[in-house]
């Protein structure tokens, strides 16, 4: 019960800030030069992708609430950790993730199908705002989810436990991060950013709607030869 605590109110909080900051984008201070667009939404537009944010989070928390059911909560730690090993664990977390979510991202693109099919509902918010990290359909999804899943087992075989604090750091951030690309806004510079990627990054995603495939470790589209350099 813990575990699905701690899980259910980061996605709550996100989605609460994900909407509170979509609207000030686009009702209260506009959509100015300081972002990598000047487009604006209608209040039609902005209601439409605010039901189908929230449809893929209710769907979301039922797989992730009946996910736990099946698993246990045995699985996860709760006992302290040190600064090292919230680290390693968190590395671990965010390579499995971002090689997950490049590949089926890049597979979606380059499949005709799958993309008319699928992951053509997302590139349908344009200009992208916070919330919409979760306007994609259904299926993209959870399958992009799957990272999450994929990067705990990889943290269960290297390190041998699963520590409730690094999965709960690494979904905060991975949140805080898919707000922050989607707004449009530059809110770190990119040169200090290192290997992960920026708001510019995804924003070229989708204004050019193909390459810059990854969400986090940009030097995926560096290695494989996907980087919009514009």
């Amino acid at each position: 019960m813990n575990t699905l605590v701690i899980l259910m109110s980061i996605f709550v909080a996100s989605f609460v800030i994900g909407y509170v900051w979509s609207y000030l984008l686009v009702y209260k201070n506009g959509m100015d030069g300081k972002m990598h667009h000047n487009k604006k939404l209608s209040i039609s537009k902005f209601i439409q992708r605010t039901r189908f944010a929230l449809g893929n989070f209710f769907l979301m928390s039922v797989v992730t609430c009946v996910s736990l059911f099946l698993i246990g909560e045995d699985l996860f730690t709760f006992e302290s950790i040190g600064v090292l090993e919230l680290v390693i664990g968190f590395v671990v977390m965010l390579v499995v993730d971002d090689v997950w979510f490049y590949g089926i991202h890049r597979i979606m693109h380059e499949n005709k199908f799958l993309y008319r099919r699928i992951h053509s509902v997302h590139h349908r918010a344009i200009p992208p705002i916070p919330m919409d990290y979760l306007y994609a359909h259904p299926i993209e999804a959870m399958g992009a989810s799957m990272g999450l899943i994929w990067g705990l087992l990889v943290l269960v075989l290297t390190t041998g436990t699963a520590s409730i604090w690094v999965f709960a750091a690494y979904t905060v951030y991975r949140t805080l991060h898919e707000l922050a690309i989607h707004s449009g806004l530059e809110i770190i510079p990119e040169k200090w950013l290192g290997p992960l990627g920026g708001s510019k990054h995804h924003f070229n995603h989708h204004r050019y709607n193909a390459g810059n495939y990854a969400s986090g470790l940009v030097i995926l589209d560096k290695v494989f030869a996907t980087e919009i350099k514009r």
